[in-house]
């Protein structure tokens, strides 16, 4: 009994510490998933990891694929990026999140007495 007690601590231990796989994201074949959202899903994060807005053309969902290219946009803090979006007031939104983007973090790095 106290054998099959020890076996089974060890195989608890084991898998509690030592079989958790964290894989970044810029390196999962999204085209493995059937599922539309987990393949929008997918392909978002492989984009924000990246921080490719191309790859979010991949993306079949568009509000998926809007807040891909606007994400990317600001993270980069550049609206160039912001021509990626397939129509003007998804582009023109893209543009003033980015702009309020830098202007918070001019805010942030500039605080006013």
């Amino acid at each position: 009994m106290r054998v099959w007690d020890g076996i089974l601590a060890l195989v608890l231990v084991l898998l509690l510490t030592g079989c958790v796989k964290k894989t970044n994201p810029a390196d999962v074949d999204c085209g493995v998933y059937t599922d539309r959202k987990i393949r929008s899903d997918c392909l978002y994060n492989k984009s924000i990891a990246l921080m490719n807005p191309t790859s979010c053309k991949d993306i079949n969902d568009a509000n998926v694929r809007a807040a891909c290219i606007t994400d990317i946009a600001i993270r980069l803090g550049d609206d160039y990026y912001c021509v990626s979006q397939d129509r003007l007031p998804l582009k023109e939104d893209c543009e003033r999140k980015v702009a309020d983007a830098q202007r918070a973090a001019k805010a942030k790095s500039n605080p006013t007495p």
